[in-house]
């Protein structure tokens, strides 16, 4: 996905730009709902955060060339989702996790979907809320609530 990986194979950035610009400027927020894969890469947990800054940074850049609507890319509201549970890599995982509620906090214009994620699984939405149908319906409904509340307060 990131923009300095271009020409490498599996690199889906170009149909990322190919789709903002096909949105022509209709697009009110960006939403990212990933990271699983970045805790098998060495060094991936550790670069996260560096990375989603980076991603992000150019995907607002991306959308505001595109569109009339925003003062300045950093105007554009991003939805970051955490990482669901997951039977492999919790620490991994939670590395992820860590980086994307720090990426929201220290970043204006953003809002965290939060998967009920946590080391106790008493405390865990379920245990694969991630990927089960009930749990994606509950993600879905998690998404819509914070597009809106982000919409609302830009």
């Amino acid at each position: 996905w990131m923009k300095v990986n271009v020409g490498k194979e599996e690199n889906y950035w170009q149909s990322l730009v190919d789709a903002i610009s096909a949105s022509k400027g209709s697009i009110e927020a960006f939403v990212w709902f990933q990271g699983e894969n970045d805790q098998f890469i060495d060094g991936g947990p550790e670069s996260y955060l560096d990375n989603l800054n980076t991603f992000v940074a150019d995907i607002r850049e991306e959308i505001f060339k595109s569109s009339n609507k925003f003062q300045s890319p950093a105007d554009i509201p991003v939805v970051i989702c955490e990482l669901g549970n997951w039977i492999y890599n919790m620490d991994t995982m939670h590395t992820i996790n860590n980086a994307q509620r720090t990426f929201v906090n220290n970043t204006a214009n953003t809002i965290l979907v939060e998967m009920g994620v946590d080391r106790n699984e008493n405390q865990r939405l379920s245990a694969y809320c991630h990927y089960d149908p009930a749990g994606m319906m509950i993600i879905g409904d998690r998404v819509a609530k914070a597009v809106k509340k982000i919409l609302n307060e830009a």
